[in-house]
């Protein structure tokens, strides 16, 4: 692998890490709203539980994609 490609395939993981993380706390504020609300809907009941678990799978998915890049020697940006 040239140097070249090995930077940008570096450049592609850390985009992909940040982008991941931003899902990741989207869904974490709207999962934390519902929670502070005292009564949900039945709607809202659902899409809470459906927030949930897409935030447990995005929270995997960065797992994942850390244990890569430490095993890259990248340090994912803490923020």
């Amino acid at each position: 692998m040239s140097q070249k490609s090995a930077t940008s395939g570096i450049g592609a993981i850390m985009n992909q890490h940040r982008g991941l993380f931003k899902e990741y706390q989207d869904v974490k504020k709207k999962v934390k709203a519902y929670q502070k609300q005292r009564f949900l809907t039945p709607g809202e009941s659902v899409e809470q539980r459906t927030l949930q678990r897409l935030k447990l799978y995005k929270k995997d998915q960065l797992q994942r994609l850390e244990s890569k890049m430490a095993e890259m020697g990248l340090v994912p940006e803490k923020k």
